[in-house]
Formats: structure tokens, sequence, C-alpha cells
């Protein structure tokens, strides 16, 4: 039999505060201003006038050399005009349109904790002096960016970057998903996420946006809020929601199937009251078949086959792993199997807490599942055919393996 050999990676993530997942959409490059015009590089005038114009008796503004001049920056911020501001500094991005609550910029202009996140300097020194400006210009500025922080021409910054450039992170412990350009390490947009209004600083309704999964064609994501318990589709193009359904308690892993029409996510309930994955229809976000095992407690990962027919799902607290025929997907049909991660695993679906199974993962030629145990520090391999365990990988004390990717 030839030997077959995998290099994966594991990712080491925490979902204690903030859970990242990522899905990258790599292509050409391409700028985030088209069709320039005399004023499309321009600040809008109540901008431009607190950025250029001078404020001191020395004319220090704040595009003075040395401070944020093109050429002659302090970490790399360039103020002298919108282009070169939205490109961000050292720290990031700067501004983020449509959202100044989480933008850098006004955290460091800003010196009011009541008002916004605020960065900290020494209040004796000369940078104290030259960033902490006066309120109202703070409120203009963020106005300005609440509403798009626009050029002069009434342009949003990143509004035609294409989808293949665009990356998107879950940011579950603030209701956001981020989207990024990889390549130029930019933050381009927050999306405001979940259905109950947590507007910040106070964050009572936390709906916790868990996982991210792209459709097939790349047109829209899906998230779990595993909070709220709903499972939404946004359009990767312009953000706007298309859908949202109720999903049950704890939806967590979201998968696609390859044509775009069914979804199915799993339910991480760890009581063992929800003991289901549910499979839902794309186009009309409604749930259509749902799949209960007694020992599928704490479902979260799972792995869907190229052609869409098998699904893998592994149930962290049961410590099961099951493979379902996507085709037939209720429990009394013959058509799935299970097994225990391991044969100390009772069938109650109480589990051991001893091996945690968390992520299931393909291999390339999909002969063999991955699987992260979190708590026995392992990845464990098993045949795809009959769940039949064939080899372990340890990783060391408290690695706690959650996601995985070839």
């Amino acid at each position: 039999m030839k030997k077959r050999i995998y290099r994966i990676s594991i990712v080491i993530v925490s979902l204690i505060i903030i859970n990242f997942g990522i899905v990258f959409l790599q292509s050409c490059q391409q700028d985030f201003v088209s069709g320039p015009t005399e004023t499309s590089n321009q600040f809008p005038p109540e901008i431009e006038a607190i950025f250029n114009t001078p404020y001191s008796a020395q004319n220090i503004s704040c595009s003075t050399p040395s401070c944020h001049a093109s050429g002659n920056n302090s970490r790399g911020l360039d103020l002298v005009n919108w282009q070169n501001a939205m490109n961000g500094s050292e720290n990031g991005t700067m501004i983020v349109p449509y959202t100044g609550y989480w933008s850098h910029m006004i955290s460091y202009l800003n010196a009011d904790t009541n008002y916004a996140p605020v960065s900290y300097i020494d209040p004796t020194s000369t940078l104290y002096t030259y960033h902490k400006i006066d309120t109202a210009k703070v409120s203009t500025i963020m106005t300005w960016i609440n509403n798009g922080a626009k050029n002069k021409d009434g342009q949003v910054a990143f509004s035609d970057v294409p989808n293949s450039e665009k990356g998107f992170i879950t940011n579950q412990a603030a209701d956001l998903v981020a989207v990024i350009r990889p390549n130029e390490k930019q933050v381009i947009r927050l999306i405001s996420v979940g259905g109950r209004p947590s507007p910040p600083p106070l964050l009572p309704n936390i709906d916790a946006p868990h996982y991210l999964k792209l459709s097939p064609d790349n047109k829209y994501f899906y998230i779990s809020l595993i909070q709220e318990g709903y499972v939404e589709k946004y359009s990767v193009t312009d953000y706007s929601l298309v859908g949202r359904m109720q999903a049950d308690q704890s939806p967590a892993h979201v998968e696609i199937s390859p044509d775009g029409q069914f979804g199915y996510v799993t339910n991480f309930e760890s009581s063992g009251s929800v003991r289901t994955t549910r499979k839902f229809n794309t186009t009309s976000m409604t749930v259509t078949d749902i799949f209960y095992d007694q020992g599928m407690t704490g479902a979260h990962g799972m792995a869907l086959t190229r052609d869409g027919n098998l699904l893998y799902v592994t149930s962290e607290i049961g410590e099961y792993i099951f493979k379902i025929n996507t085709n037939y997907f209720y429990e009394s049909d013959s058509t799935y199997i299970k097994s225990p991660i391991d044969p100390t695993v009772p069938p109650s679906g109480s589990g051991t807490s001893n091996f945690r199974p968390y992520q299931v993962l393909l291999s390339p030629d999909e002969s063999q599942i991955f699987v992260t145990c979190r708590g026995s520090n392992e990845v464990r391999v098993y045949d795809a055919a009959d769940l039949h365990q064939v080899n372990s990988i340890p990783l060391g004390a408290n690695a706690f393996p959650l996601l995985m990717k070839f």
C-alpha cells in the first residue's frame, strides 16, 4: 500500500473572548480609488480644516513636516490628502469607513473615555498636546467616518475593492465581521451582525458571530451567531444582509453544498438538550431537515466531501464521529455510521471529557479525516470509509488544538 504523507498546520486560537475565523480570496492588486478627479484625493472641507490648518503659534498642523507630512511622517501616517490617510500607518488601518467608534484614529485623538476608546499618551508630553484635540473636532471626525469617511467627491474608500481581494474575520466579542485586504493589511469595513442591537460601548446583547463560510461562488458569506441562535447570509459585494434563520441553540460550524443550494450547521449546545445538526435551504434560509443522535452532544466540527454527498460531524461533549449521507439526512435512515472517538467513550452522549473532539478535516484525497482533540492535546486520524483510527499526532501539553488547514 502506498503510504500517504500530508502536511497540516494546527491553528490554535482562543474562543474565550474573541474567535477569529478567516477566509482569504486572493487575486491581482487593484487600487481602491478609480476614475480620479480633481478633488478625489482631497478631504471634505471640514476635515481638511482640522488636519491641514495651522492651530498653534508655531503654525503646526497635522501635516507639518515631522508630524504626518508626505515623505516625512510619524509612524507612516500621511494626512496630507485623503487617499494617503486611508492607506493607514505602521499601526495598521486608522480609518474604517462607517465605523468611527472602532477606528484607531479616533482613539488617538479622543481623550474622553465616555465618548470612545482612548489610546494613552502621557498628558505631560508634547505628543498629548498635538494629538488630544478638543471634543468638537473629534465629534466632527467621528461623524465624517460614520458617514463613510468620504473624499471631497463623496466617494467611500475601498468601495471598489474586488471580491477576490477580500478576507473576512469574525469578531465574536464585538458582534462584528471585519472585511480585510490581506495583501495590504487593511481593514476596509466592519460589518455589524446579529439581530439584537448592541451599541458601543455597552454590549448587553452579544450575539457572537462564531464561524464564517463562503458560498462556492464567493458571492455570499454565512455566519453562525452562537449566542443568538441564528445563521445569517450576507453579500460579499456590498455586505448587505440577504437572509437569516433561527437555528436553535448555539449554532457553530457552517458548511455549504458545492452547488450552493444547501447549508449545514451544528448545534454546539453542551447540556444535552439539543443533539442535532441542521440542513437548510440557502435561498429561503429555512431549515429543511434535522439530524438527531444520542451521541451528538455538543456537535461542532464538520467536513463535507467535494461532491457534497457525505458530511462528517464531530461532537465535542458526546465524543463521537458521524458520517452522514446528506441525501438522507435523518436518524432513522441506515445510510449513516457513527463511531466513538475512542473505545472508552460511552454511548450515552455524556462523553468522558478526555478527548473533546472539536474540528474535523478531510485529507486532500478524502481517504482520511483529521480530528483535533483539545482534551487530549492531539490530532487523531481516522479512515474516512469506516471511521476506524489509523494514527495519532501528539501536540504536547496545553496545545489545545482547534482549527486545521491543509
